[in-house]
């Protein structure tokens, strides 16, 4: 081990030990060019105390959202999509109608690209809560349940839900926002709709 990648490992060791609730890490680092890379990992995997590898399943999670948003952004930039845009649209009526009920008013035809962009949309979060009587998503990721929940259900998840707060208005001043894992859902769909392309598609050749 070079110089270099073991202050790599010790910076990832201190990363995982630092945090109480971290079990665990993985990473990689590598040239521009790939004439050179480094993975590792630290930590265990689970409770019975299964060493972490480079190549173990881990959620990637929010970093996801990064790539959307830079997605939304270029087509923004060359005029396929306009942060006032509507959700309801772009998406199908099956799609969006009944996410964003609030003292009886459906305002789900309020929402822009922006207010997905932005969380500031009020959407109830699908990931982190969950309707009354029900176990989150988080939750069951978190007790060991590591299974997909596809869009469908996601969406009916979110008509089970209250919202935040009405959709905020554009422009400059004060505006409200609650991060939502189901803004990020939403336009994703829309990014898909818009360019025919699926989200993997677009990142593979938008950004890498």
């Amino acid at each position: 081990m070079t110089d270099l990648e073991e202050l790599l490992a010790d910076l990832l060791r201190k990363a995982v030990d630092r945090r109480r609730h971290v079990r665990h890490g993985l990473a990689g680092v590598a040239t521009v060019d790939g004439s050179w890379s480094w993975t590792s990992a630290y930590g265990v995997l689970d409770p019975e105390g299964t060493v972490a590898t480079a190549d173990a399943r881990y959620p990637i999670a929010s970093v996801t959202k990064l790539f959307t948003a830079v997605v939304t952004m270029k087509l923004f930039e060359t005029g396929r999509l306009r942060m006032d845009d509507r959700m309801v649209d772009v998406l199908s009526s099956e799609v969006a109608f009944g996410l964003h009920v609030l003292d009886d008013a459906d305002r789900t035809g309020e929402i822009t690209v922006e207010h997905l962009l932005g969380h500031t949309s009020g959407l109830a979060d699908y990931y982190g809560g969950a309707p009354p009587g029900e176990e989150s998503a988080e939750a069951r990721l978190l007790s060991g349940q590591d299974a997909p929940m596809p869009f469908d259900d996601v969406l009916k998840t979110v008509r089970a839900m209250k919202p935040h707060f009405p959709p905020q208005p554009a422009g400059p001043g004060k505006r409200r926002a609650k991060y939502s894992d189901t803004n990020y859902q939403l336009l994703g769909a829309v990014l898909e709709k818009t360019t025919h392309q699926s989200l993997a598609e677009l990142f593979d050749q938008m950004i890498f």
